[in-house]
């Protein structure tokens, strides 16, 4: 906000209303759980059936923390968060060990752990996942911002 960035990139969902953004990929946020896991057979899952999980969580200092809340608090219950972690990969691995269960990009599972953990679909809400480019609004767009907006392929 401070003009410091031209652009940055976030994982959605994200609501700014003084920032601009292109959504560039889009998936969903999945439960992942460790193949030995009870839930390790399930498709899909309500959200109301974390309650009394122990869940592994990104910091709070991320947004998406927040969303993981919210989502939680839609289905009527606060989560039972055992761990933090700013490292993706240690939430994956600590579920791959069956430590606790995180909600996460299905990309993110599927890239490195689909050996190790299973992805169920989360309904009641469900939960999108993506990844989106942001910039100030109102602000005009340079040649390198427009190239690598077109990068990510939006159509300016």
């Amino acid at each position: 906000m401070n003009d410091k960035l031209d652009l940055g990139v976030v994982v959605e969902p994200f609501h700014n209303p003084k920032l601009e953004l292109k959504t560039v990929f889009r998936s969903e946020a999945v439960l992942a759980v460790s193949k030995d896991h009870r839930f390790a057979d399930r498709k899909e899952i309500d959200f109301a059936a974390l309650k009394e999980e122990p869940m592994l969580a990104v910091s709070k200092d991320y947004m998406y923390y927040d969303q993981v809340i919210l989502y939680c608090q839609k289905a009527g219950f606060t989560p039972n968060i055992v761990f933090h972690s700013s490292q993706w990969d240690i939430l994956l691995e600590m579920a791959a060990e069956n430590q606790g269960v995180t909600i996460i990009g299905k990309p993110l599972v599927e890239k490195m752990y689909s050996e190790r953990l299973n992805c169920i679909h989360l309904k009641n809400p469900e939960f999108p996942w993506g990844l989106g480019v942001i910039y100030k609004k109102g602000r005009p767009l340079t040649v390198p911002m427009k190239c690598f907006l077109a990068l990510c392929g939006e159509d300016l």
